[in-house]
């Protein structure tokens, strides 16, 4: 997706993924937003379901604290984003 970018500050370009974390009845959901040039996590939560709108919260409280100029957001989970959450 980003094949060839030059990325050269932060929030440029964040990355976004989701963690399946295993408990002894179910699972825990680790949703995190990297700073792909800083490496800095901009963004993160736990929840016991999955959800858009989960996410999305995620995404907005980000953005609010990290702005969003010209900012590019790849997932390494895109089809399991899509699939699981109907973001298309």
């Amino acid at each position: 997706m980003l094949k060839g970018l030059n990325i050269t500050r932060s929030n440029q370009v964040w990355e976004l993924n989701i963690t399946y974390i295993p408990m002894s009845h179910g699972f825990m959901y680790l949703f995190a937003i990297i700073d792909v040039y800083s490496r800095y996590v901009v963004g993160w939560s736990l929840s016991n379901t999955m959800s858009a709108e989960w996410c999305c919260s995620v995404i907005a409280d980000a953005i609010a604290t990290h702005g969003s100029r010209k900012l590019s957001i790849v997932t390494k989970a895109v089809n399991s984003l899509q699939a699981n959450m109907s973001i298309y």
